[in-house]
């Protein structure tokens, strides 16, 4: 029954034109001719889309199974967050689509490695058939044709299902080329009955403060470089790209005083304040007698309970005045490789994980922050849509390198001392611990 039940909501909501694929798949353009709906990018061109039948989905995979041994072989890249849900949506859309003659097989690695634009670009042949990737990236991967425009339409209903932030983000000169999945930002989850006035979570002053009075904790793991570099964002520390590495200018005063802003909130630790990489991740905290709020790395996970809020970071205290703390983070999404030898079951699997029913599972073991309209009016989205401005995007690489080595133990190190840290200290610092190459493991300052 559920085989049955799961194909006919594919044929509901996919709107796939299954021939459509760029010239360099060789594929024809019949759904430009036939289209039903289209798609547009503010300034850009349209798209014709054309919608298929579930049994015209299977017809087209099977001749594609047929050009190659009766065997297809598609490779998805899967965080280790999502992979098992991934794994689950990939076996049902084996049973949908397999037959005597059609062999699927989807093999999902776990790959939280580098996946940016410039390794893709070097050899886009050794990347997966359906390649997870932010949308900042989609243009330049587009531009050096790495990744297969979307010719269809999303689902049912063309893009209306989604955002209009997420799909002009997914959208480069008038073409679609990926599937939205969901955002990853940080922002802030806090406790309504503790914080009553929108006042109280503006700042991250107030943010402790309340805590301290309530006998309770607000956690923010600034030790995470993924959330401590917030800091230096917020400073205005210039960032910049050379050699394959993004790097922060920790020589500059904008640095400077962002460090002095984390000293000076280590005074405020164990006083309504807890850091720490123990802290604030799993969603038993939130029900947890000691819980006011805390900054995490992205949505919740899950349901939240109904007293817990959710509402884009704060602002702290920054060489005597409030900035605004921003963040690194994009939103995610689907690619095609234009080498894959699969290229119409591979969107189809795409727009298949990303379809709204796979989307919802995904978001009960990820986030919830996914880029649905149905979910636009939630507090979760509309505080990724305050954060968006405050957001630098991770376009070019990814993995510690961008944040410089040594910065999470330098932000602990700041912290564990309570605020007791000279400037000269942190000056020392910053030579030794970051700018020279001793990184995590070089010696105390």
């Amino acid at each position: 029954m559920k085989k049955k039940t799961t194909a006919l909501l594919l044929a509901a909501v996919l709107a796939v034109g299954m021939t459509a694929c760029t010239g360099s798949q060789g594929g024809s353009n019949e759904a430009s001719k036939e289209s039903t709906a289209t798609a547009q990018s503010d300034g850009g061109s349209e798209t014709e889309l054309k919608k298929l039948s579930a049994d015209e989905i299977k017809a087209a995979i099977r001749a594609e199974a047929e050009a190659n041994g009766n065997v297809i072989e598609l490779k998805l890249w899967a965080s280790d967050l999502s992979i098992d849900a991934y794994r689950e949506l990939a076996h049902e859309f084996t049973e949908l689509y397999e037959g005597p003659s059609c062999e699927i097989k989807i093999n999902i690695v776990e790959n939280n490695a580098d996946k940016s634009p410039a390794k893709l670009i070097e050899d886009t042949t050794k990347a997966a058939d359906i390649i997870p990737t932010t949308a900042a990236g989609l243009p330049v991967l587009a531009e050096k044709n790495c990744i297969s425009a979307i010719e269809y339409g999303y689902y049912e209903g063309g893009t209306d299902l989604f955002i209009d932030e997420a799909v002009n983000s997914v959208t480069v000169d008038g073409r679609q080329y990926a599937y939205p999945v969901n955002y990853s930002i940080p922002f802030l989850v806090y406790d309504k009955q503790i914080y009553t006035d929108p006042a109280d979570i503006s700042s991250l002053d107030s943010l402790i403060s309340k805590a301290n009075e309530n006998g309770k904790k607000f956690y923010f793991c600034i030790e995470d470089p993924w959330l401590g570099t917030a800091f230096l964002m917020a400073s205005g520390t210039p960032m910049s790209y050379k050699d394959g590495v993004q790097t922060i200018g920790y020589d500059t005063d904008e640095a400077f005083n962002a460090f002095r802003s984390v000293r000076d909130y280590g005074k405020l630790v164990g006083s309504g304040l807890e850091t720490g990489s123990s802290y604030g991740y799993d969603a038993h905290v939130y029900i947890d007698d000691e819980f006011a709020g805390l900054i995490r790395s992205d949505a919740a996970a899950g349901q939240l309970p109904a007293n817990i809020g959710v509402a884009k970071l704060p602002t702290v205290m920054i060489n005597g005045e409030q900035k605004q703390l921003e963040s690194f983070g994009d939103l995610y999404c689907l690619a095609i490789n234009k080498d894959t030898k699969y290229p119409k079951t591979a969107q189809a699997l795409a727009a298949f994980l990303s379809s709204p029913e796979s989307l919802k599972r995904i978001s009960e073991n990820v986030n919830s922050a996914v880029p649905l309209k149905e979910y636009e009016d939630t507090e979760v989205i509309k505080a990724v849509m305050e954060q968006l401005p405050y957001v630098h995007a991770q376009s070019e690489t990814v993995g510690s390198t961008y944040w410089g080595s040594g910065i999470g133990d330098f932000f602990a190190k700041l912290l564990k001392e309570n605020g007791n840290v000279t400037d000269e200290r942190i000056k020392n610092g910053i030579n030794k611990q970051l700018m020279g190459n001793g990184g995590m493991d070089s010696k105390d300052w």
